[in-house]
C-alpha cells in the first residue's frame, strides 16, 4: 500500500495515536487519552471533534 492510499482522516500523528490507543481498550475517557498521548486538551479536542 502506498502512503497516498491512507485515509486523510488518519494523516495527523495525534489522530493516529488516538486510534491506535482506542483499538486496545473497550472505552476511554478524554483525560486518559490526553495523558496517554501527552497532548493538550485543546489539541486533542480538535482531533476528536
Amino acid at each position: 500500500m502506498d502512503f497516498k492510499d491512507l485515509d486523510p482522516i488518519l494523516h495527523s500523528q495525534l489522530r493516529l495515536a488516538v486510534v491506535s490507543l482506542l483499538i486496545s481498550v473497550q472505552e476511554a475517557e478524554f483525560t486518559f487519552i490526553k495523558e496517554k498521548t501527552n497532548t493538550t486538551a485543546g489539541n486533542l479536542s480538535v482531533q476528536v471533534n
